[in-house]
């Protein structure tokens, strides 16, 4: 069952999905409406779920779940990623590309390739101050502080 996004609680379970590129107005449409049809139907052994998504950056995909109506499963889980896997193909787009570090500088949304990291560092192009997303939040509360200097996350190795 298809909820507000601000109807799911602090503690709802979110997963974030992140685009390996940015998404175009219309396919931030296209996905909002096929996000819609999904979580309408969503279900976890039998009962609805309570779900809500948000599109941030026009590259994040946040499902986020208000587990105080009912818990996900392990199978609608996998309905999910499913379902983001499909989405994918149809758009073009890999949701589940891990090696990319999301930062922000000068309010631009910048990513770089974790390989290509050292030297991203090393050209003075992310500093121990960039802002990183930490897209392994597990709470929608959390998202409060998913923005976090790069020296506070696990790139801190890089400046000790």
């Amino acid at each position: 069952m298809l909820i507000n996004y601000y109807e799911v609680p602090k503690e709802g379970k979110i997963w974030v999905y992140q685009a390996n590129r940015q998404l175009t107005e219309n396919e931030v449409l296209r996905l909002e409406n096929e996000l819609s049809k999904f979580i309408s139907t969503w279900e976890s052994h039998g009962v609805a779920l309570k779900a809500a998504y948000q599109i941030l950056y026009k590259r994040f995909v946040v499902l986020a779940l208000d587990q105080n109506h009912h818990a996900a499963s392990g199978c609608s889980i996998d309905k999910s990623v499913h379902f983001f896997q499909e989405l994918g193909k149809n758009f073009g787009i890999d949701f589940f590309d891990r090696t990319q570090v999301f930062f922000l500088e000068k309010e631009a949304l910048k990513n770089i390739s974790i390989k290509d990291l050292r030297n991203t560092i090393k050209e003075g192009n992310m500093k121990a101050e960039s802002l990183v997303f930490d897209t392994t939040v597990q709470h929608k509360g959390d998202l409060e502080n998913w923005l976090k200097p790069a020296k506070e996350t696990w790139l801190a190795k890089y400046w000790n």
